[in-house]
């Protein structure tokens, strides 16, 4: 599996873009706050098609840049 990245290391290294981790490490309040580096890109769906014939048991994607303002969000 990839090195283990903090947060931190991910929005430094990955700015502005989608990131798919494994086995992410979580805070009590469920806050990712690192893991194995699984896929990145620009686009979600091609961050996630690559993992497709083999997707991770226990991950996490994200994006790392601000939100849009004008998109309305489900959490």
């Amino acid at each position: 599996m990839s090195e283990y990245l903090t947060m931190e290391e991910i929005k430094k290294r990955y700015p502005d873009e989608w990131v798919l981790l494994g086995d992410p490490e979580k805070d009590k309040s469920l806050q990712v706050l690192g893991g194995a580096l699984l896929s990145h890109g620009i686009d979600d769906k091609e961050v996630l098609g690559r993992v497709k014939a083999n997707p991770p048991k226990n991950s996490a994607l994200f994006f790392t840049g601000e939100p849009d303002p004008d998109i309305a969000y489900l959490l």
